[in-house]
This record gives structure tokens, C-alpha cells and sequence, in this order.
């Protein structure tokens, strides 16, 4: 499996401040793991995914139990 990690610091709100890696960035207080090549994975799947994500934090008290 291949993974690819997005990650990104406090007050990051572009593309440009989004950085992809092979590792995760545990210093970071954001990394998205996506396994690309997992079995029917595709672009679209994750852009639904990171949509759903903001959604459950917009209905949730934060933080988050």
C-alpha cells in the first residue's frame, strides 16, 4: 500500500500551506493519511471524505469527546 500524508500547522487555510509527504508529521496538529492505491480508492473518495470530516466537526461541541 502506498500512503501519502497531508499535513499542515495552525492557521493554514491554503493549498499552498498544505505539505504531502510519505511520512506523518507528528509535531503537526493536522495529517491526513490517504492510501491511494488501496482497492477502489480514487480522488473523489477523499475529497467526500474531508467533507464529511468538516461536517461532523460543525455539528460536534469542541473539543471533541
Amino acid at each position: 500500500m502506498a500512503d501519502r500524508f497531508y499535513t499542515g500547522v495552525l492557521g493554514v487555510n491554503m493549498p499552498g500551506g498544505v505539505v504531502e509527504g510519505g511520512a506523518a508529521t507528528p509535531a503537526n496538529p493536522f495529517d491526513f493519511r490517504v492510501t491511494y492505491d488501496a482497492t477502489g480508492v480514487q480522488k473523489l473518495d477523499a475529497i467526500k471524505f474531508l467533507e464529511a470530516v468538516i461536517g461532523a466537526l460543525l455539528a460536534e461541541t469542541w473539543p471533541p469527546v
